[in-house]
């Protein structure tokens, strides 16, 4: 079963790299060009919500700021705040923890710092943040070779075979044994892709899978 498993996360990964690579290229781009900080904000306005929300919201900050900086975030009141990002939706717990975060940031001069092991102890202690949104920001900013672990690869992987755990380190330490370091980040934004495209939570299209004749939970 393991081999198989195998077999079709190669083959979506390189249907994936045919059918969206240009499109992936395109987004890394994007991510290099954040700074820690504004990687972090977008990552927390993403949480439970789509992609078009989020951006709704980061473009409010994005218009408001210019430069998203934790001295701002700190400066704006919370009424301001939330309704920036409210298209996002959990727009009040969502200001609390960027205020936070923003209060964190400063204390602990988390700018100034290349130190992703140091990050990674700072942010995960921060309620409302957790190791997914770490991982996110220490890929996208830091370069770091980890593979954030979100629901559209969580049904993947688990669909094809490849684990049969629920727990996120687990799933993680699992693709970032099978896929090499220098591929993770674009196999991240790949995987993601193939979910909402392929893969999906309903009405899967299995019959355009390319992994159709390897995985176990195929309905067609």
């Amino acid at each position: 079963m393991q081999n198989k498993s195998l077999l079709a996360l190669a083959s979506i990964l390189t249907f994936c790299e045919k059918h969206f690579g240009n499109e992936v290229n395109k987004v890394l781009d994007e991510v290099k060009n954040r700074n820690v900080f504004e990687q972090l904000i977008i990552t927390i306005i993403s949480q439970n919500t789509s992609w078009k929300n989020t951006w709704k919201a980061y473009i409010n900050l994005k218009n408001t700021f210019r430069v998203i900086s934790p001295e701002k975030i700190l400066s704006t009141p919370e009424e301001a705040l939330k309704k920036m990002l409210k298209p996002a939706g959990l727009y009040r717990v969502k200001s609390k923890v960027i205020k936070n975060a923003a209060k964190v940031f400063l204390e602990q001069r988390l700018q100034e710092t290349l130190d992703s092991k140091r990050l990674r102890k700072v942010l995960i202690k921060i309620p409302g943040i957790g190791p997914k949104t770490v991982d996110v920001v220490l890929a996208f900013s830091l370069n770091e070779p980890v593979i954030p672990v979100d629901t559209h690869i969580r049904r993947i992987v688990k669909r094809i075979g490849l684990v049969s755990s629920n727990t996120y380190e687990e799933i993680k330490e699992c693709l970032e044994k099978n896929i090499p370091a220098k591929y993770r980040l674009k196999a991240h934004f790949q995987l993601i892709n193939f979910g909402r495209r392929i893969c999906k939570a309903r009405k899967p299209l299995c019959g355009e899978c390319p992994a159709n004749a390897f995985c176990p939970s195929k309905t067609t």
